[in-house]
Parts: structure tokens; C-alpha cells; sequence
């Protein structure tokens, strides 16, 4: 026997007219065993099923909330094998359609680890408009990290992590493009179980949940810019500690700094030129801008 997968759109202006589609074939003759398609389903286009044990399924996919505007965002559900839903979480950082994860896959501990895309919360100020997104996942659907990540190469508009996969070490690895000028680069991130990327700067948070979408604190303010030795970073009154990261133009990590609140930072020592400058917080990176450093 096999599953497969999938969604079915009814009417492509109505968001209840799209729901989930499994069907259960035999391999022997081909023959279709079962089938699922609900109507007005809290459930949306299947993208991945994986079998717990012989009488629950662990399920990801994306729900299509509204159609115009599209907001569509991803989720996790529980259903038995009678087709029954026994629990469902909407989750993510943002209610668009490019909020995907593209990639999963069950890890020896027995969580899933989920790789993907996200876009910028606000395009307007953080110009790295499209995130890599690693997200961990227990079989009862609690959200053990998320992560966001942008490719280390300045002057990119971001990248995605299509595929994940588990080392023979414990660690994981994900891997995607990420697109400069006319150009497309791989890129492949290491990580930790936990997380971490970076042992010295690992920022996951616990869970994103679709109401929480318009929570977000306004970004952090870096200024002047250009500047010639000194610049302030400016942050939202009550925004707890931050990093601030300054990348040369090949990819390495020029000025790592911690920071209680707004302050100013000296970068007379640095060679001039144009910069990557992130400033990251606990739920992940706040504001990604480039920063020139002038003499």
C-alpha cells in the first residue's frame, strides 16, 4: 500500500473550496484502496505524510486562509488512519504565500527538522527580502525551534533552503541558492539539533504562530550612513539584547558586537568599503541593511 498526497482546488476564488486529497493505492494491482477529499476542511494542501505508527499520521502542509489578498500559511496536523483530525497548528512568521517550508524529514531523536523559505516581515526595511527558514517539530506538533537565515553574501536579496537532511553525526545539514546580481550561488548551512549554526550566536525561538503575525516590534534603525568611523544602532524601546554584525564583501564576519540598548559602535579600524549589517535579536534577524564605511 501507498499514500499519495496532495490538494484539490473546486473553486479557485473561494478559500473553502480547497482542501487536502490522500489516496491510498495498492501496489500489487494498482487498485485505489481509499480516498480522502473533504470539503471545507481546516486542512490544507498535503505536502508531506509520515505514518507515527499503524493508526496515526503525522501531516505538513499549507492552509489557504484568504484568497484576495492571499494569505496562506503553513501547518502541522495530526489525523488517524479513518481520515479523523485530531489536532492541527497554523504556524509561521508571516501570512504570505512565499512562507514555505519546502523540505522535511524525520531526525533520530524522533522529531522532523523542516527547511524552507520566508519573506521579510517588512520589505521596506529589511532588504533581505527572502530568508532561508529551518523549523524542528515534535510528533505531537510542539514547536521545539525556528530559525532564520540569509546567505553570507553582501549585496544578495536573500536566499531559501530547499532540502534537509540528517548527518551520521547527529548534525544537519540544509541546502539552497541564493541569487547576486545576474548570478546564483549554492549554499548549504551546517547546524546543530539545537539549532545553532554558529555556537557563539544561536537565535531560535520556541514558535511563530500566525496570531502573533502583527506583534512584530518595528525594526532596528542604523545610521549615519555612510559613515566614517562611528555608527548608532537604534532599537525599539524594550528590545532586550541584540547582536550586531558587520560582513565584509567576501562573506566573513568583520565586527560581532553585543548590545543592552541603542548605542554607538566604532568601525574606524575596519578597511573601508561597502558592508552587511544585521542586527539579530532572540526571535532572529531584526534588520539587514548595507553599510559603507568611508574615509
Amino acid at each position: 500500500m501507498v499514500a499519495f498526497v496532495g490538494g484539490y482546488v473546486d473553486n479557485p476564488n473561494i478559500a473553502s473550496s480547497r482542501g487536502p486529497w490522500i489516496v491510498l493505492v495498492n501496489t500489487d494491482n494498482g487498485a485505489i484502496q481509499k480516498e480522502w477529499r473533504p470539503s471545507n476542511s481546516p486542512i490544507g494542501t498535503i505536502h508531506y505524510l509520515y505514518p507515527l505508527n499503524e493508526n496515526k499520521w503525522f501531516l505538513h502542509g499549507k492552509k489557504t486562509l484568504d484568497v484576495n489578498p492571499s494569505k496562506v500559511v503553513p501547518y502541522w496536523a495530526l489525523i488517524d488512519t479513518s481520515f479523523e483530525l485530531e489536532s492541527l497548528q497554523y504556524f509561521g512568521p508571516g501570512p504570505t504565500t512565499t512562507n514555505f517550508l519546502w523540505d522535511i524529514e524525520p531526525t533520530p531523536e524522533g522529531n522532523f527538522i523542516a527547511a524552507g523559505q520566508v519573506n521579510a516581515v517588512d520589505p521596506n526595511n529589511e532588504p533581505a527580502q527572502v530568508y532561508g527558514w529551518l523549523y524542528k517539530i515534535s510528533p505531537g506538533l510542539d514547536s521545539l525551534w525556528s530559525q532564520r537565515l540569509i546567505p553570507p553574501l553582501v549585496g544578495s536579496l536573500g536566499g531559501y533552503l530547499g532540502g534537509v537532511g540528517v548527518l551520521s553525526s547527529g548534525n544537519m545539514v540544509a541546502g539552497g541558492y541564493a541569487p547576486l546580481g545576474n548570478e546564483v550561488y549554492g549554499w548549504l548551512v551546517k547546524f546543530t539539533p539545537d539549532g545553532c549554526v554558529d555556537t557563539i550566536l544561536c537565535n531560535t525561538v520556541s514558535a511563530w504562530e500566525a496570531e502573533e503575525l502583527s506583534m512584530r516590534e518595528p525594526p532596528a534603525r542604523v545610521y549615519p550612513n555612510p559613515t566614517t568611523g562611528l555608527f548608532f544602532v537604534e532599537l525599539p524601546e524594550g528590545s532586550g539584547s541584540v547582536r550586531v554584525q558587520l560582513l565584509s564583501p567576501d562573506g566573513r564576519v568583520a565586527t560581532d558586537r553585543a548590545l543592552s540598548g541603542s548605542d554607538w559602535l566604532d568601525v574606524s579600524g575596519l578597511p573601508p568599503g561597502l558592508y552587511m549589517c544585521r542586527v539579530v535579536d532572540a526571535a532572529g534577524i531584526r534588520v539587514v541593511t548595507k553599510l559603507v564605511i568611508a574615509r
